[in-house]
């Protein structure tokens, strides 16, 4: 049996599943507002899929069509202020080079 030539294909439109699983933990837990009215907070998920996506294309967040994700552009832009203010990255950039460094037996930071 012949193995595979090419990479898995990248998705995108979605944040891996490791990933998700280690940013959920570091978000803040949502208080029930259904007291108070109004819309329904939008998915954290579907948040961090559209920041996954302007990431890995460069697109600028004001490009992103509510259709793509089921959030606008502007709930995306205040999410990323939020999480960068609360040092949500900073805590996800340290988790992945210590995955790396585990799972590739290190880095060379030449």
């Amino acid at each position: 049996m012949r193995e595979a030539t090419t990479a898995r294909k990248m998705d995108y439109f979605r944040l891996p599943r490791p990933l998700w699983r280690k940013l959920r933990k570091h978000l803040p837990k949502s208080r029930n507002k259904s007291k108070r009215g109004g819309r329904p907070r939008v998915s954290e998920r579907a948040v961090a899929n559209a920041i996954w996506y302007l990431l890995w294309t460069g697109c600028q967040w004001k490009a992103i069509h509510r259709e793509w994700f089921g959030v606008s552009a502007s709930i995306v832009h205040e999410r990323i202020q939020s999480w960068r203010r609360m040092g949500l990255f900073e805590k996800l950039m340290n988790w992945m080079v210590e995955h790396y460094a585990k799972e590739s037996g290190g880095i060379s930071w030449k």
